[in-house]
């Protein structure tokens, strides 16, 4: 907030003093280049905090605090934990399915992260084509029993 009093206060100064010197300004040339002077002065005064967002994107994680920067990266590498263990299930229910020739149409596999980091994984669906719905509820059923997981085979 002291930024924009301090931008808000030296834009409001520098129009003061513009406008003090474009009274001053002799009429002609010379006139007309000291008002343009004058104005790009302040438009560059107003434009000062635009040109100053740059440093802001530019976050530096060892400016950060110790607890922000431990949660950040544990949260992030919860997160891609999370990922890799929905895509290990979805490689090895659709090689399961491969197996028996029959082709998922979509795997959707839901997890969570406890309050301790482990990763659940709660329920797992498998879309696949009406006429192989049989095939692939063995094939559900088999890795239900492995995974211990619930798993619900859908036809379309």
């Amino acid at each position: 907030m002291d930024g924009i009093r301090a931008w808000s206060t030296a834009v409001c100064l520098s129009a003061l003093g513009c406008a003090a010197l474009q009274l001053l300004a002799p009429q002609g040339s010379l006139g007309k280049v000291f008002r343009l002077v004058a104005n790009t002065f302040f438009l560059c005064c107003m434009l000062l905090p635009l040109l100053n967002i740059g440093s802001l994107t530019k976050l530096d994680i060892r400016d950060m605090p110790e607890g922000v920067v431990s949660s950040l990266l544990s949260d992030t590498v919860n997160r891609q934990l999370e990922r890799q263990v929905q895509d290990t299930v979805t490689t090895l229910t659709a090689q399961a399915l491969a197996e028996r020739n029959v082709t998922a149409e979509k795997i959707h596999v839901e997890t969570d992260i406890s309050a301790e980091g482990s990763i659940y994984i709660q329920h797992v669906a498998i879309t696949v084509d009406k006429q192989t719905v049989p095939i692939a509820k063995v094939v559900g059923e088999v890795l239900s029993k492995q995974w211990e997981v619930p798993i619900e085979v859908i036809g379309e």
